[in-house]
């Protein structure tokens, strides 16, 4: 069989605790749904029946499952095209609701380009699929393949974990409200905000820990979400490093060695207990694409910085 590739500086405030009165607040379908997709009534229905079959929607109340039916938009797959790719980064579930498709898993050992792996399972109208990667933040399990023309009914993923996963819901809440004040991330859509929060990890450093180390290579972007850090920098072999600035909330750092892939090129070490949310590369890559330009100039700042400081 043939296989085709898939179409497819003010002031913030931001608050850990997952408890917080507006975090627990009741589901609201005005606010948490971004898509909402025009269906018949028909499939509306077909759609409703198919959800309500699966465990994964079992806790969901009427409003939830509406929510979930206007969200899902339809899309269309040739005989041969791949659904879900091993792999690649998890952001729909679907339900097929016309044709057939295959699921291969590839094994680590196999090392043919081509190969999809073994087949392990057929799915027909009204099977979902691709729940996996989005409830674990995973990358895809196994690679799904279109054996008939299908129409697949597909739920994005930052949908997905605010209306199925409540504690999920809870932190995309905080990541989204947080994002809007910091001013990198100024004049993005709420859907761009909600991509980011969606991937966005979060740690905690004690006093005089240090965050990046000069010289080190560099995998991570951070914003500061609580404290502050310091930057430091060895400027001649030996010498004490010098300390450039002080950062607080809802500053940046990290980007430089992910735009131009150098080492790190100064030290970050937290003052007093620091907060961090953080994406690693590859989400980097793929989410700031549209605040590049943003990074870029703060670096050239930054180096006019760097070299004031170094005379």
């Amino acid at each position: 069989m043939k296989i085709k590739p898939s179409t497819s500086h003010k002031s913030v405030q931001f608050s850990s605790e997952s408890g917080s009165k507006e975090d627990s607040k009741e589901f609201d379908p005005e606010n948490d749904v971004l898509f909402s997709y025009p269906k018949s009534k028909a499939e509306k229905m077909r759609i409703m029946e198919a959800v309500k079959e699966k465990p994964l929607f079992s806790s969901l109340n009427e409003t939830q499952l509406r929510v979930v039916v206007n969200a899902m938009e339809k899309r269309s797959f040739s005989r041969g095209g791949i659904i879900i790719k091993q792999g690649d980064v998890g952001d729909y579930f679907y339900i097929l609701d016309s044709g057939s498709a295959d699921c291969f898993v590839k094994q680590a050992n196999d090392s043919d380009p081509k190969s999809f792996g073994a087949m392990v399972k057929q799915f027909k109208a009204g099977d979902s699929f691709g729940e996996l990667a989005l409830l674990h933040n995973k990358p895809r399990a196994a690679t799904i393949i279109a054996t008939s023309d299908c129409g697949c009914w597909c739920l994005d993923r930052v949908t997905f974990r605010r209306t199925l996963m409540s504690e999920e819901g809870q932190r995309q809440r905080r990541f989204e409200k947080f994002l809007k004040q910091v001013p990198l991330f100024e004049g993005l859509t709420p859907y761009q905000h909600a991509k980011i929060a969606d991937a966005l990890q979060e740690k905690t450093v004690e006093d005089g820990e240090y965050i990046i180390r000069q010289g080190d290579p560099g995998d991570t972007f951070y914003v500061i979400s609580e404290g502050q850090v310091k930057i430091t920098k060895m400027f001649e072999l030996g010498e004490e490093p010098r300390e450039l600035l002080l950062m607080g909330i809802g500053k940046v750092f990290g980007e430089r060695a992910l735009l131009f892939d150098q080492p790190r090129a100064a030290n970050v070490i937290s003052v007093g207990k620091t907060k961090l949310v953080y994406l690693n590369r590859t989400d980097f890559n793929r989410l700031l694409g549209d605040v590049v330009d943003r990074l870029k100039e703060a670096q050239i700042l930054y180096e006019k910085l760097e070299k004031k400081a170094g005379k």
